[in-house]
């Protein structure tokens, strides 16, 4: 059984709360974030990495924020202000 690094819905709390205050950020940036506020080890880099690019591509679905390619790279912003 995986182990969980994180309660239920709490990453996608983290991701959301990232991306209201910086707008346009990129999976790798939103990573980083994570894994400094959890004082997460680099080795799980990957892992989390996964976790967050499933929690992104589930609210663009959800209409709570927006991707868009800007130099090649995706980046997302708040699409719902009061998410």
């Amino acid at each position: 059984m995986r182990e969980r690094y994180f309660k239920h819905k709490e990453l996608t709390k983290l991701v959301i709360e990232h991306i209201k205050s910086n707008d346009n950020v990129d999976i790798n940036e939103l990573t980083e974030y994570v894994m400094k506020a959890k004082a997460l080890s680099q080795e799980l880099h990957k892992s989390i990495y996964g976790g967050i690019y499933t929690v992104l591509e589930n609210l663009v679905h959800q209409y709570i924020i927006e991707c868009r390619v800007i130099n090649d790279a995706k980046q997302y912003r708040i699409k719902i202000l009061n998410a």
